[in-house]
């Protein structure tokens, strides 16, 4: 089981949260290399990078850099997840059960990105399980990159505070699943 978190959309202490969440499962399920093997995949870069605003003459160089930040990670996350995180070689059993949780924050920028990741996933023998933190309604890409069926794999909560109130349901599906 991997949790998939953009942690640079979410904040420093959305991020404390989400951390505390997946504590929470990991102290209710039974982990160990023949059990269950829980991760976490996030970017390496959480911290905001920082542009200098002196110009000293050269404002194509400072506009292209600004140009340059990636707006949504969450593909490339997902992409990471289906191609290395349930290789053997990282630990991963051949025949263990693939789950993977990945947490939205609001709306994406690359929602179509974000769901052509994920159906690969999916086709890759990845369970994808979706948790939202929103008040608004998801995108319909979000709808569509979690498994069959979607009313079993997708979540929603309006703040990361309300992320508890999921951990039992979620750790009975998941408990069930396994």
């Amino acid at each position: 089981m991997v949790f998939v978190m953009d942690s640079e959309s979410a904040g420093r202490k959305n991020t404390q949260k989400v951390t505390d969440f997946m504590k929470t499962v990991a102290n209710s399920v039974d982990l160990s290399s023949e059990t269950i093997q829980m991760g976490m995949l996030q970017p390496d870069d959480c911290e905001p990078s920082v542009h200098s605003f002196k110009l000293d003459g050269d404002r194509d160089h400072l506009v292209s850099s600004l140009d340059g930040h990636d707006a949504d990670k969450l593909p490339r996350l997902i992409r990471e997840l289906r191609r290395h995180e349930f290789n053997a070689k990282n630990g991963a059993r051949k025949d263990a059960k693939k789950i993977a949780i990945i947490l939205i924050d609001g709306e994406l920028a690359e929602p179509l990105k974000a769901l052509r990741e994920a159906r690969r996933a999916n086709l890759r023998g990845i369970e994808v399980f979706i948790i939202v933190v929103s008040k608004d309604p998801p995108q319909p890409e979000i709808n569509s990159m979690c498994a069959y069926p979607p009313e079993n794999h997708l979540f929603q909560v309006p703040d990361y505070d309300k992320l508890q109130d999921l951990q039992d349901s979620l750790i009975d599906m998941l408990c069930d699943e396994l």
